[in-house]
C-alpha cells in the first residue's frame, strides 16, 4: 500500500458504525487552548514549529474546526461486543485544518510541503482538503491540501459530538495512517501502516448483536 500517497479519493467513507469510532470526522468542533501570558522564551524554536497563538495575558483561545477522532474505539465502547452504550464520555479529537491555514499561522513552506510529499509528519497526518468545505483560494499552491492536527488534540464529550454532524469516516487504509502516525506522536518509534505485526483497526460496530 502506497501508504504516504493515497489517491485523495481514498481518505474517506460514508458508513459509519453506530457509535462514535476512531477515525469518525465530525463538523464544528471546538478546539480549546489555555494558556497563560506569552514570554519570548515559549516562542516555537528548532526545526519542528508548530503553529500556536501568541497571548499578552492568561486567555482561553478556541478554534472551532472539522475534527477527526483519536481515540480508539475499544477504550470508550461499553464491553462485552454486542452491547449498547459507552464506558465513558471523553474523547480526543485534533482539528482537521487546511494547508493554507496552516501557512497563514506560520508553518514554513518546507514543512507544509513535507506534509504534501511524505503523508504527514511528526503531530500531522495529511488529508485532501476536497470532502471539507473550506473556504480556500483557488490560486494558492495549498488549495486541495489539509492536515489533522494531531499534536493538537483536545479531550471532547460525547455528547458534543451527539449535537454535530457525522461526515464520514477515514477508509481502512487511512485508518492504519492514522494509527501509525499517532504512534509516532506518543512513543519514540514510527512504524509504517503496512508493518509486518501490526493489528489492523478494529472497524466493526461493537453495538451490533452478535
Amino acid at each position: 500500500m502506497p501508504w504516504h500517497a493515497l489517491d485523495p479519493d481514498s481518505y474517506f467513507v460514508s458508513d459509519v458504525t453506530r457509535h462514535t469510532s476512531q477515525g469518525d470526522v465530525y463538523s464544528d468542533v471546538p478546539f480549546v487552548w489555555r494558556t497563560r501570558m506569552r514570554t519570548a522564551d515559549e516562542e516555537p524554536a528548532g526545526k519542528r514549529k508548530r503553529p500556536g497563538a501568541p497571548a499578552e495575558v492568561e486567555a482561553e483561545m478556541e478554534i472551532v474546526a472539522i475534527g477527526l477522532v483519536c481515540h480508539y474505539t475499544c477504550g470508550f465502547v461499553a464491553q462485552p461486543p454486542g452491547t449498547p452504550g459507552y464506558a465513558h464520555p471523553f474523547r480526543l479529537v485534533a482539528p482537521i485544518l487546511p494547508l493554507n491555514l496552516l501557512h497563514e499561522l506560520g508553518m514554513p513552506e518546507g514543512q507544509l510541503l513535507g506534509l504534501i510529499d511524505n503523508g504527514g509528519a511528526n503531530g500531522f497526518m495529511y488529508l485532501p482538503s476536497s470532502p471539507f468545505d473550506f473556504d480556500e483560494d483557488p490560486d494558492s499552491q495549498w488549495t486541495g491540501h489539509a492536515a489533522a492536527c494531531l499534536y493538537r488534540m483536545t479531550t471532547v464529550g460525547q455528547s458534543l459530538l451527539d449535537h454535530r454532524s457525522r461526515l464520514g469516516r477515514l477508509s481502512q487504509e487511512a485508518h492504519m495512517i492514522l494509527a501509525s502516525r499517532l504512534m509516532q506522536l506518543v512513543s519514540p518509534n514510527w512504524f509504517p501502516p503496512d508493518e509486518p505485526g501490526l493489528r489492523q483497526p478494529d472497524r466493526t460496530d461493537s453495538w451490533q448483536s452478535l
